[in-house]
């Protein structure tokens, strides 16, 4: 329901300024990393990929996810907090019925052959290229919603990241 995605979103907002604010970027929010129950609310899990601020790994986790600075700039985005704001956004658009994901289950890629083979390479661009267009058209579509979670949901999942929706700004 909308109720249960307003929490969700609440529950994830305050975990993720927790984060943030301990310089950690989570790098790995998805739907199978975020426990809810209505009574008990929202719990944030899997902590594996999660890196400190100032880290210099690039950006990775589950391609669906991420944001499109990742695919254009080919492994040198470093995690953000503009990172998980992106993948929240995403999860969102799930829960408000706006995407299907089970194009999740068939986005599995080795990295050893993405990396060592340039048509591999550009197969997975093309691919999260394509994805990430039909993130805008859902967030094009919810932008037409007056409700304020459908605002928020609209600038989570800004396609530049210095615009994207910021935990320092009130939602």
């Amino acid at each position: 329901t909308i109720s249960d995605a307003s929490r969700v979103l609440q529950g994830m907002l305050s975990a993720l300024t927790y984060l943030h604010g301990s310089g950690i970027t989570h790098n790995n929010i998805k739907p199978a990393k975020i426990l809810y129950e209505r009574q008990l609310g929202v719990i944030l899990i899997g902590f594996g990929a999660a890196t400190m601020e100032g880290n210099d790994t690039p950006v990775y986790g589950t391609p669906w996810f991420l944001p499109p600075e990742a695919a254009l700039q080919h492994g040198r985005t470093r995690p953000s907090p503009a990172t998980d704001i992106w993948a929240l956004g995403v999860v969102m658009l799930f829960l408000l019925r706006r995407l299907n994901l089970g194009q999740e289950q068939q986005g599995v890629w080795s990295l050893d052959r993405v990396l060592a083979d340039p048509e591999e390479r550009l197969d997975v661009n093309v691919a999260l290229a394509m994805w990430h267009q039909v993130i805008v058209k859902q967030r094009d579509s919810l932008a037409q919603g007056n409700t304020r979670l459908h605002r928020v949901v609209v600038e989570m999942l800004d396609a530049d990241a210095e615009k994207r929706a910021k935990l320092s700004r009130p939602f």
